[in-house]
Order: structure tokens, then sequence, then C-alpha cells
């Protein structure tokens, strides 16, 4: 039966028009993405890439970042598995990655597949998402995983898990709820011959995998382990599933088929990601900063210096002390919070639990962050994405100084550090 249609004319642009009609072609289209979008209970980020391509690096870095917003969230590296379990003489040279010699290769798919195992174990014992470093290259080995995962049926946190023989093999009784798996595949990409060098070096020397070897030894195995994935190496394509690609570890992205909290969370984080290596200083504000209440006959200063700041340039200088630019060279990144967030964000680049770190007597870094203390926390990039931390005391400048500057602390602080 035909539709009656109103006569008034319709601007289809207007944001006004409503349709009865959706197109069947469209209707399915949504129907599709629909039955991707909810989350699933538990989730597995695998990483994907040829040898000396950063997948550690951003494995440290997601694992770090979903930890601090709430995710538990593990890795589960199949070379640390390979290194604590087998002789590095004879497993770790680039020999051992041959792709023609057939007992070497199902050793090696045996090791990925006992890692990719305790992951979903883990799973089974409460963890949310676990992520899968190995260089997971062709699409057999992906296939099979996207297969172990979906027949797979992990039980609850408490629940008797299954045997790793088969979905809920093994457990008896009933009544435990099962949840489901599903993966996302994470890609890195790497042309750019600086990153690759960058990458290599970085690798053979802190890798267990090259010790007693000389650099230039230790490089030239690495090369042919690459070329022996080189040989079997597939990009990961459309049919295969959901995936994100980060290439050069810059912000160029791809993605398909991600939705839900991958988009609000791992999405937007892989396209922000950076590899620049420049120290973060954190410091807390003197007590009763910004607080007006506190501040009595000084609420007048401290508005005209608020304002003052506000209509700076960034390379004009405030009297007497430092321009925007001028910190920025002599410190690459300078948080200047309370107390709170400072700590909050320590716990984010050094992987720890947040609740943990806001106690100023959980260490003696949490303790510097104190709004009272007059020191500053600087942390330091690392190998894999990790970072370490210093603590500056600064020198009060002046007898009878109270509480020291922003200024104060800058000057003392470019002294003590450079």
């Amino acid at each position: 039966m035909a539709v009656a249609r109103s006569s008034r004319p319709v601007d289809y642009y207007d944001g006004k028009a409503v349709s009865l009609d959706i197109p069947e072609a469209i209707q399915r289209r949504l129907s599709v993405r629909s039955s991707l979008t909810p989350d699933s209970a538990k989730l597995i980020l695998v990483m994907v890439g040829l040898p000396g391509r950063g997948k550690s690096f951003i494995a440290h870095k997601l694992s770090r970042f979903l930890n601090w917003t709430g995710y538990q969230t593990e890795i589960f590296n199949a070379g640390q598995n390979r290194r604590a379990n087998h002789s590095p003489t004879n497993h770790s040279r680039a020999g051992f990655f041959d792709p023609s010699d057939a007992e070497r290769k199902a050793k090696r798919e045996s090791i990925a597949m006992s890692t990719f195992e305790e992951l979903l174990e883990w799973l089974a014992g409460g963890g949310e998402i676990g992520i899968f470093d190995a260089t997971n290259s062709n699409p057999q080995r992906r296939a099979f995983l996207v297969s172990r995962a979906a027949e797979w049926k992990g039980w609850r946190s408490g629940d008797a898990s299954p045997a790793a023989g088969g979905a809920g093999a093994g457990v008896a009784g009933g009544g435990g709820a099962r949840f489901g798996v599903s993966i996302v595949f994470i890609e890195s990409i790497c042309t750019d011959k600086s990153i690759l060098e960058a990458n290599m070096l970085s690798k053979v020397r802190a890798s267990p995998d090259f010790a007693g070897l000389s650099e230039e030894e230790a490089l030239s195995d690495l090369r042919q382990r690459v070329s022996h994935y080189e040989a079997s190496y597939v990009p990961v394509a459309d049919e295969e599933g959901a995936y994100i690609k980060l290439f050069d570890l810059s912000s160029k992205v791809t993605a398909h088929q991600v939705f839900g909290r991958m988009t609000q969370r791992v999405l937007p984080y892989m396209m922000s990601l950076h590899i620049s290596l420049r120290p973060i200083f954190l410091a807390a504000l003197p007590p009763g900063y910004g607080d007006a209440s506190s501040r009595g006959s000084e609420a007048g200063e401290d508005q005209w210096a608020t304002q003052r700041l506000a209509s700076m340039g960034f390379s004009q200088r405030y009297p007497g002390g430092e321009s925007f630019a001028d910190l920025a060279c002599v410190l690459e990144v300078l948080i200047v919070a309370h107390a709170t967030p400072c700590r909050a964000l320590r716990a984010y680049f050094l992987g720890l639990p947040v609740a943990e770190c806001m106690c100023p007597a959980s260490s003696r870094a949490a303790e510097a962050l104190a709004n009272a203390s007059r020191s500053v926390v600087e942390l330091l990039p690392a190998l894999f994405g990790k970072w370490s931390e210093e603590i500056h005391t600064l020198e009060e400048r002046g007898e009878n100084s109270e509480v020291l500057s922003l200024d104060d602390a800058v000057f003392s602080l470019e002294g003590q550090v450079g």
C-alpha cells in the first residue's frame, strides 16, 4: 500500500524532514553496525607486526593507559615466555625463527599458544583487557586466535575455570555465568628508515636475546630474524575482523569495525601517541594557593596576577619572571597543580594503581608532591614506553621566604637539573 505523503515542500537539508522509508540497503548496514557496537565482557588486543616495529612500546603504553582509566589490563608477551622456559642460545638467535625449519616453527607456535592460553585463564580470573604481544604476522595464526577466542567461553571470577582443552571442559556442576571474548588487532607498520634503525638499536641494547653479542653482531642477527618473518608476513585485512593500524608510530591511524569503548578510549589514544623523549615535571601548589578565602588582603593582587597571565602572549615575560616560551625551553613539560592531580598523573606515567598513589605515605615521591613540599618530581622517559622518576628538592631564596614562588621554583630547578 502506498504511503500518503504531505504536499508541503520538504527541504532535505533543513534538518526537519522525516523519512518513513529508510532504504533497505541502509537498514542492513545499520543492523550490522549495531551488532558490533555492544562491548563484550572481555577484550583481547592482539599486537601484529614485524620485529623492531614498536609493538612492545605500544603494548606498554596501552596497558598503562587502560589500567589508569579503570580497566584491569595485563600484557602477555610470547618472547618473555620463550626466554623464561628455553635456552637463550638455541631459542633467541635468528636461526630459531627460520620458517623453513618445521621443528622450530612448531616450537614457536607452541610457545605463542601457551602464552595465549595464559591470557585466557587470566581473563577467567577477573581480568578485563588482555594484550597479546607477539608478531602474529600471518593470517593463519590470527585466524586461529580468533577461532580459539570464539570457542572459549570462560567463567567469571570465582567459578572454576575451563581446562585448556576446550570451552568449559572439566568444569564441575553448573550455574557459573559465562562471558564472551572479542579480539581487536593492533598492527604497527613502520616504513620510515630512521624509526626502524632507532627501534632496532633500542631492541638489541635492551633485549636479553642479544646478550653476549657485540652491537654489530646483534643488529645483524636481528635483521636476519626480520627477514625470516618478512617471508610470511601479511598485513591484517578487512575480512579478518576489527583492527587498528598505526603507521610509523605517528598520528596516522586506520581503523576497521572498531566501535564502543575502542572508539572512546583506545582509538583516540592511539591517534595521540608520540615517541618524543621529553621529561615531565610535577610540582604541587603551595597551601591555600588559589583559595580566595585563605588569601584575605592578597585577593586583589592574585586577581591582578591572574588577569595579567591570561593576557600575556607566549613570548611576553611576566614582570621579574619568565615567559611561557622560557618555561617551554627550560622545562619540556611543567605541570603545576594541587597534590591530588599531581599524584594521579604520576600514577599514570609510572603504570601504578591510582588508589595506591594518592596517600602521601605511599612513597617518597607521593610525599614530595604534598602541597607544602618544596620538591619537584621529574618523570623521565625510558625504553618500551616506560618511565622512571627523580625527586629534586628546591632551595629557598631569601631568609624569610615562607613559600617559593613559581619564578623561584623555575630558577632553582634550572640550576639543579640543567
